[in-house]
């Protein structure tokens, strides 16, 4: 097998085809050396500064390569791994599993575990907050480490009533009235729950945590542990009371009770059970090196130093128990997570990302929605400082994000946090950026409106739209302050033609007061435009409420239509389509009329007639050109030709200006000849 970018390993499971050997491009009887020399030459080859034409699936090999290493060189992590990996290919094989079914679950359960769904070697079950129950891996979860397992912490209460009937319990949760968490071997605490059957005959059930006292809530806590039957070293948990329903791992981050069989591909109800006592083995070096990095100054540190320092040391030594990496390792590995640290090669030092830079990479690099909502959520105040770059992709990715599907509590709870938090530093951000280096354009600015006008989804509430309302007001004048200095404008502020929809897409552009000025700017602009550029300019800016700009714009293309004259009868029709777009924006009716009457001789009938009758519709005083054109349609041959539609619109027209008198008797009798 070989790696694809749409495989999309990362986070996935042994289940999902994920082999973090090819991911190495090693065999699986590789040894350490092997590891770490594959490593370091997969990273140099696939950094995203070398691929600036791929980086997107670059970055996506990095992320595996990184998820593979960290696996791989870790023989605890590793052992548990290589276990679950035989332990899918038995099954794959049609080998049933070698330990003894005869032994019962109870003699073979750890007294205190964590528990991981078979396949999903990076994966824990999770109570955050003691609410409900979710299956996260380290990435998943905004938690340090000691929190992170403390929330995985899991004890079962042997019942007495039925063989291997349990209570999967919540060790440290506490019920009312508890002074202490529940311990092992004590009864109390929380237990795994769900809720099947009753009035509404719920045949699948979330899992939430419940307290129940001894023969309280049966049905809803009560499982039977039962060893698999399907992989190594694995169990299941049955409700008791309902035959055939499983605990189970709906990934990616779901645990529900529902009926399963042995061929359900979508779920997962194997579960492996760690004994709790090799928790800090699963500790990462990432978090051993931050707290040696801010020991040592928090800023540029050596490698050699790094290399000397206790923790350090200790963490190689009694952790993986092997010796420390040399320099070239370390090396590999800060080239290969850069999103956190920069590395200098110059005198061989390293120091950890300010948090607005790191936050940055980190955006710069997320693949979907719920990784920059999460990178977001997580943020302090380092958000405020972000650069307007990386703060337009999370805008972007944020908006474009689908609110459809089914999503877990924590995943719909960083989506909320996050559009709130970036909403609420946008203004500082886009100020920074202006004050700072950076030098954002008009396009960059006008693109961040336009995606902020987007959070919130389809229907926001009250207070988020108010917000919303005032962050798209504050930049709104931002750009307009600076638009509106013409000549003086900032470089990166000039304005071109194309800016006028960028600008148009300003939510209350009508009612600001520099839009005023907006004519202003934009007129010399126009007088070099091509006809249906103005008459597109000229509608789109009367759509928006801005008839000074709408004006401007029609009054370029009516001096273009005057200078170019008379073109034939397929130049007439063009040129009074032209116009009837022009008449529709509601601006320049006068001059629009005098083109009618000055064109109405050469022109036909229905062109003329959509023409006037637009033009009636929006005027509401006499005018002369347009009675004079009107006269003149009345006249002509093919006038008995319009469609009674036409007709009508016409009759219409003269209900509302006495400039369209003259066209009623015709009109009259052209509908009685029809």
């Amino acid at each position: 097998r070989y790696w694809s970018p749409s495989r999309q390993w990362c986070g996935a499971g042994i289940m999902d085809g994920a082999d973090y050997y090819v991911a190495l491009e090693i065999d699986d009887k590789a040894d350490e050396t092997a590891i770490k020399k594959a490593y370091r030459r997969l990273v140099l080859r696939w950094h995203p500064d070398k691929h600036p034409d791929g980086r997107e699936e670059a970055e996506e090999r990095i992320r595996l390569i990184n998820a593979a290493y960290e696996i791989l060189s870790n023989p605890t992590k590793k052992e548990g791994y290589d276990y679950q990996r035989r332990a899918v290919e038995k099954r794959r094989s049609g080998v049933a599993p070698s330990a003894p079914m005869n032994v019962s679950p109870r003699m073979r359960i750890p007294k205190e575990f964590m528990m991981q769904p078979i396949g999903y070697p990076e994966k824990f079950f999770r109570t955050p907050a003691q609410r409900r129950a979710f299956v996260h891996a380290r990435r998943d979860a905004q938690a340090d480490f000691q929190s992170f397992f403390q929330d995985c912490k899991f004890s079962l209460w042997w019942l007495p009533e039925v063989n291997n009937m349990c209570r999967i319990r919540v060790l440290g949760s506490r019920a009312r009235g508890e002074s202490e968490g529940a311990a092992g071997g004590i009864a109390g605490g929380l237990n795994l729950a769900f809720e099947l059957g009753g009035p509404e005959g719920m045949t699948e059930s979330e899992v939430t945590l419940m307290e129940a006292r001894k023969g309280q809530k049966t049905d809803r806590v009560n499982f039977i542990a039962i060893t698999s039957p399907a992989y190594d070293g694995a169990f299941r948990f049955e409700a008791a009371n309902f035959r055939g329903f499983y605990l189970a791992f709906v990934p990616p981050t779901h645990l529900r009770v529902l009926p399963v069989s042995d061929d359900d591909q979508a779920c997962v109800i194997d579960f492996m059970l760690v004994d709790f006592t090799v928790m800090f083995k699963f500790i990462d070096i990432e978090e051993v090196l931050l707290p040696s990095v801010a020991q040592h100054g928090g800023s540029w540190v050596s490698l050699s130093t790094l290399r000397a320092d206790s923790n350090v040391k200790t963490y190689f030594h009694q952790i993986l128990g092997k010796p420390i990496w040399d320099i070239e390792d370390f090396v590999s590995y800060f080239e290969g997570h850069w999103t956190l640290w920069e590395y200098r090669a110059d005198d061989q030092s390293v120091r950890v990302r300010p948090p607005a830079e790191k936050l940055g990479q980190l955006l710069q690099s997320a693949r979907t929605a719920d990784d920059v909502a999460g990178a977001i959520a997580g943020a302090g105040d380092e958000l405020q400082l972000l650069s307007l770059q990386a703060a337009t992709r999370a805008l972007q990715v944020l908006a474009d994000a689908p609110s459809t599907g089914e999503i877990d509590v924590i995943t719909a709870v960083n989506r909320i946090a996050a559009h709130k938090k970036i909403l609420g530093a946008i203004r500082s951000i886009a100020a920074n950026a202006l004050q700072g280096t950076e030098c954002p354009s008009l396009q960059q600015l006008l693109g961040v409106i336009e995606k902020t006008s987007l959070l919130g989804g389809e229907s926001p509430s009250a207070d988020f739209l108010g917000q919303r309302d005032l962050v798209i007001e504050h930049l709104a004048d931002l750009v307009l302050s600076q638009i509106v200095l013409g000549p003086n404008a900032p470089p990166a502020f000039r304005v071109t033609l194309g800016d006028l929809w960028g600008l148009l897409r300003i939510p209350r552009l009508a009612d600001r007061e520099a839009q005023k000025l907006l004519p202003d700017v934009f007129t010399p602009l126009f007088a070099g435009a091509g006809l249906p550029l103005l008459v597109k300019a000229s509608r789109d800016s009367a759509a928006a409420g801005c008839t000074g700009l709408a004006s401007v714009a029609a009054a370029a293309a009516l001096a273009q239509m005057g200078a170019n004259g008379k073109n034939g009868e397929e130049g007439e029709g063009e040129a009074l389509a032209a116009l009837r777009s022009l008449a529709e924006a509601g601006v320049r009716l006068e001059d629009i009329a005098a083109q009618a009457r000055a064109r109405a001789a050469h022109a036909t009938a229905a062109p003329l007639a959509g023409l006037l009758c637009a033009i009636a519709e929006r005027s509401s005083g006499a005018s002369e050109d347009l009675e004079m054109a009107a006269a003149c349609l009345a006249g002509k041959a093919d006038f008995p030709t319009l469609s009674p539609e036409a007709l009508l619109s016409l009759a219409v027209a003269a209900t509302k200006t006495a400039a369209m008198r003259p066209i009623v008797d015709a009109a009259a009798r052209a509908a009685a000849a029809a």
